[in-house]
This record gives C-alpha cells, sequence and structure tokens, in this order.
C-alpha cells in the first residue's frame, strides 16, 4: 500500500540528489489551480493544445486550456476513486487507468483498478476492463493505435500489463526485479512509462521505490527483446515523465523533492531543472507533458500534488496546480 508518511521520509533521505542545477531558469507560470487538498495524478495533451488532467482521491478528469489559463470538469468515474495513467490512442480518444485510492490515509485497494476511454470531443467515458488481479494500475503508454494496445505498469506487482482497449484483453508481458517495489519504504515500483517513437521500441520507466529511471527494448507487441537497464540512478522518488520531441531527453518529476529534471537518453545525465525540497514551484510534482501546438510545442506542463504526500518543511500545502515551464534553449 502506499503511504504517505513514507514519502515524508523519502523525501528528507532524498533531498540531496546527484544532479547538476541548469545555470538559467527556465520562464514558468501557474496556469490553474485547485483546491486546497486536490491531487492532480498524470497529464495528456490533445492536438489542438487542450490538456486533459486525470485526479486522485476524487476520479475526476479535467480540461486545461493553457491559453486561456481555464479549467473545466469533463467527467467523473463511477465506481472507483481515483484517476491515474492517462495517453492518446487515436486523435481524442484517450485510455485511462483507474481505480480506489484514499487521500486521506494515502492507501490504495488492490483489485479495484480498471481501464476506461474518454472521447475528448463527446466527453463520453467508458469501462473497457476490470484488472483485478492488479495491485496498483500507475503509468500508461499506447503501443499500437492500430490494435488499440497500451501498456499499463503495475507499481504493486512491478509488472508490465499489455491491455486491449477494444477487446479488453489483458496480458503480463514484462515482470522483472528492476520493476518490483522495495524491500522496505514505500511499495511502488515502476511507476510513469513511455515508449520511445520508431520502429525499434524502448519502453521507458520510472523506479519511484528506487529512484531510478531505466529502459528496456520492446517488440511489437510489448514483450522485452532485451534486459531492463536503469539509465539514472539516486535521482529522487521519480513519479512520471515526458520523452522531449526530439527523442533526447527525458523531462521527469520527483515528487517528494518537488522537482524537475531533465535526463539524457544517451548517458543518464540528470540535469536540475526547476524546484527544490524546500520550494513551492511545483510541490507534489507527479507528471509533465509537452505542449503540441506551434505555440508550446518548448512548453513543459508539470501536474501536482500540492505536496500533500509530503508537505514543504513539514507544514505547507495547496491545491493541486499545472505549471508551465518555457524550456527553449535548455
Amino acid at each position: 500500500m502506499f503511504v504517505f508518511r513514507a514519502l515524508v521520509s523519502l523525501s528528507l533521505l532524498l533531498g540531496t540528489t546527484h544532479a547538476a542545477a541548469v545555470s538559467k531558469a527556465p520562464r514558468a507560470r501557474t496556469v490553474v489551480q485547485w483546491d486546497v487538498g486536490t491531487w492532480a495524478e498524470n497529464i495528456a495533451v490533445r492536438s489542438n493544445g487542450q490538456l486533459i488532467v486525470t485526479m486522485l482521491g476524487n476520479a475526476e478528469i479535467w480540461a486545461v486550456d493553457p491559453a486561456k489559463s481555464t479549467k473545466s470538469l469533463v467527467a467523473t468515474l463511477p465506481g472507483v476513486t481515483g484517476v491515474g495513467g492517462i495517453d492518446e490512442l487515436t486523435p481524442d480518444i484517450f485510455v485511462i487507468a483507474a481505480g480506489n485510492f484514499t487521500l486521506a490515509t494515502g492507501t490504495t485497494v488492490p483489485g479495484s483498478y480498471s481501464i476506461w476511454t474518454l472521447n475528448a470531443r463527446s466527453k463520453v467515458v467508458k469501462k473497457i476492463v476490470d484488472v483485478p488481479g492488479a495491485a496498483m494500475l500507475n503509468g500508461l503508454t499506447t503501443l499500437d493505435a492500430i490494435k488499440g494496445d497500451v501498456l499499463v505498469s503495475d507499481s504493486g506487482l512491478g509488472t508490465v500489463i499489455r491491455v486491449n482497449a477494444h477487446t479488453g484483453a489483458t496480458k503480463v508481458v514484462i515482470s522483472d526485479p528492476a520493476f518490483a517495489p522495495p524491500a522496505k519504504g514505500i511499495q511502488i515500483g515502476i511507476n510513469g512509462i513511455r515508449l520511445s517513437k520508431g520502429p525499434k521500441k524502448t519502453l521507458y520507466f520510472n523506479s519511484f521505490g528506487g529512484s531510478s529511471f531505466g529502459g528496456v527494448p520492446v517488440a511489437a507487441d510489448g514483450t522485452p527483446t532485451g534486459p531492463v537497464k536503469f539509465i539514472a540512478q539516486n535521482v529522487g522518488s521519480l513519479d512520471d515523465f515526458a520523452l522531449s520531441p526530439c527523442g533526447s531527453y527525458a523531462w521527469d518529476v520527483a515528487n517528494g523533492q518537488n522537482e524537475l529534471f531533465k535526463i539524457s537518453l544517451k548517458n543518464g545525465t540528470a540535469t536540475l531543472i526547476a524546484g527544490a525540497l524546500d520550494s513551492a514551484l511545483i510541490p507534489g510534482a507527479t507528471s509533465a507533458a509537452f505542449g503540441r501546438t506551434s505555440k508550446d510545442k518548448n512548453v513543459v506542463y508539470v501536474t501536482t500534488s500540492g505536496a500533500l504526500a509530503a508537505p514543504i518543511n513539514g507544514t505547507y500545502v495547496e491545491g493541486a496546480k499545472i505549471v508551465a515551464f518555457n524550456v527553449r534553449g535548455l
């Protein structure tokens, strides 16, 4: 189970990371913010520039217009209390992982997880399949848009599951010790996942409890074609991330340390871009995504949890928010 107190301890332990700070801080602005007690968990971007944001603790999905700094509730999923990983399968059709998560106690319910789709145009949500064998579905990335296959990480069991959004068929395709939760501390192993582009796919992943970022080559069906390898280690309590459009970096967030990193996929160098353990810039950062329009293609949008799991200086929390970083030239 996910216990908030453990994240507080982990954030203090990992407050000093093995990363060089960027010489020039990026321009940042708060796009929108919710009330205190909210947790924005993940983010995806429509081709029209609208952000689709999932919430933990209230099973809501929101649409955000970053140009106008406005937000609107799109849907609330019935029968679950939290919405996690999200990715676009086909234009404006998003696949989502959801389950039962209680913010007040910081615990999740194994066996409560399911996969859904959202039509961003009609705002219709549909449950595709229950995944009763899952302990904590978390990250999600599209594997094959034509076939309808996505990959989902199970942070509790340390596995990656292939799910077909058309048929509901599920299969564990990767199970590796590198994905497993740590023996002590927070019982969260593999967290955010993203697939590289191109014919030869690499599944990149965060190990939350292991403070590491890594990758594994995969075949068209999501099964591994080589060993799982860590690319950067001792970075921090890494949550979710975005791959840069150029395909050279992961823009990664550390939840417990309130930080945004740029990690080289080539050599694993982790550069601290913004944030700090005692900073309220991106408190409890949870995920990141690049803009998709000509106006924000150099912008990284970061979602936050308001530091609910690890209050800044032990006391400060705020409402979930989205912060836009202009990273052009960084």
